[in-house]
């Protein structure tokens, strides 16, 4: 387990894939949580949907931040906002599609300190981790331990 608290940023938690990966950080991260966004978003709109974010990122002091978008969703939270959270703490963008979406993803993802992709052609996802990351050591567990969850809940 990792001592850090995360905050995963996902648009459509109801998602079965997602639902696996909740599953997969809730055992990696000391204290985690997910919100939905798109949700919150579609329900209060954008100022609320800031609101809840901070509130959470406050109320659990993340560490982590990891961030989801589906192709649809871009507009739900904006690069400027993740890049006031990662003044705060680590953001993550956890990929999807990148082969097809890069080009929307590409704006969200320059203000992360690492990108998780999932969808590469040997599937065997991979970390990237940006020339702006101030503590590469923060996140060298993350690529092993995703490995460890493709082999174990992925293949289910």
């Amino acid at each position: 387990m990792i001592e850090a608290s995360a905050l995963w940023l996902a648009p459509g938690a109801h998602h079965p894939v997602f639902a696996r990966y909740a599953r997969f950080f809730s055992s990696l991260f000391r204290r985690f949580e997910t919100i939905d966004y798109r949700a919150v978003y579609l329900d209060v709109g954008s100022q609320r949907t800031a609101e809840a974010v901070e509130g959470a990122f406050a109320r659990m002091k993340a560490d982590v931040v990891v961030y989801t978008q589906f192709p649809s969703s871009y507009s739900y939270l904006t690069p400027h906002f993740l890049s006031g959270l990662r003044a705060r703490a680590r953001v993550v963008a956890l990929g999807f599609d990148d082969e097809i979406y890069f080009e929307q993803s590409k704006h969200f993802y320059v203000c992360c300190d690492a990108v998780i992709t999932t969808d590469l052609d040997d599937s065997s996802g991979s970390a990237y981790i940006w020339p702006n990351c101030n503590n590469r050591q923060s996140f060298l567990r993350l690529p092993c331990a995703l490995k460890t969850f493709r082999s174990r809940s992925l293949a289910t």
